[in-house]
């Protein structure tokens, strides 16, 4: 019969208190992996339900102004107006994560038909109402994109205004405006401010001026005629007498 340890009678068993925390331990990441999956799983869930509820609210309006006319005034008011409605709840869909513009395009081609190719045949773009929604979504999803990654991400037209013009006109989307308030008022911020940039202080401007000067529409045009002939001359002569006066000043 084993002898029992006085020392050691009544205390834990360590041994086997160490090998339960070890198997313990072992399964530990597979209970992760899995309230992991689980939680992608219920954000997924929740995209598409989201996804699915603007794309219907967003669906009752543009029905609605699909099915009007543009024969009077007023019905192409309304038609206006709920596809205003519908567009915004579209571009919220982009906003919010859960819709890409493709997904967004297809819909729009779904309730409006699409636009035919000189050659006939069916285009990928929207018709009719369509279009106009899909370009100032489009317009309102660059806008958000350039504001986001502050001023790196968005088109070239985007970019010509600087970012803290196009922050307010995209917040106010989020505030209750609309992708076509939003269209309107960024093409007024970026006149504005084109309008207001000397193209002669603008590097890039003045590359795009040299590059059509030497073009075989304006050079014909120039050897054509001496009073351009003349003017160009005046400008070179200016050029030079800037770029003169500068080198003086620095040495």
């Amino acid at each position: 019969m084993a002898q029992k340890n006085k020392n050691t009678e009544g205390q834990p068993d360590w041994a086997a208190a160490t090998e339960a925390q070890a198997e313990a331990t072992a399964n530990q990441p597979a209970k992760v992996t899995v309230r992991l999956d689980l939680v992608r799983a219920s954000e997924r869930a929740i995209a598409i339900a989201r996804k699915a509820e603007l794309f219907s609210a967003a669906d009752a309006c543009l029905s609605l102004a699909a099915s009007f006319g543009s024969d009077s005034e007023a019905a192409e008011g309304v038609a206006s107006a709920e596809a205003d409605k519908g567009a915004t709840r579209l571009y919220q869909a982009y906003a919010e994560g859960v819709a890409t513009v493709s997904e967004i395009k297809a819909n729009l081609g779904q309730i409006f038909g699409y636009k035919l190719t000189s050659q006939g045949k069916v285009s990928k773009t929207p018709a009719g109402k369509g279009e106009h929604a899909l370009k100032r979504i489009v317009r309102a999803a660059t806008a958000l994109d350039n504001v986001r990654t502050d001023g790196k991400d968005g088109s070239d037209w985007i970019k010509a205004i600087p970012t803290q013009l196009v922050e307010p006109i995209v917040n106010e989307i989020s505030n209750g405006g609309s992708v076509w308030s939003a269209y309107n008022a960024l093409a007024d911020a970026r006149k504005e401010h084109v309008e207001k940039s000397e193209p002669l202080t603008d590097a890039g401007k003045v590359i795009a001026m040299a590059e059509k000067i030497t073009g075989d529409t304006i050079t014909a045009a120039i050897r054509g005629s001496k009073s351009l002939q003349d003017a160009y001359t005046s400008l070179l002569e200016a050029i030079v007498a800037a770029m003169t006066v500068e080198v003086e000043a620095e040495a």
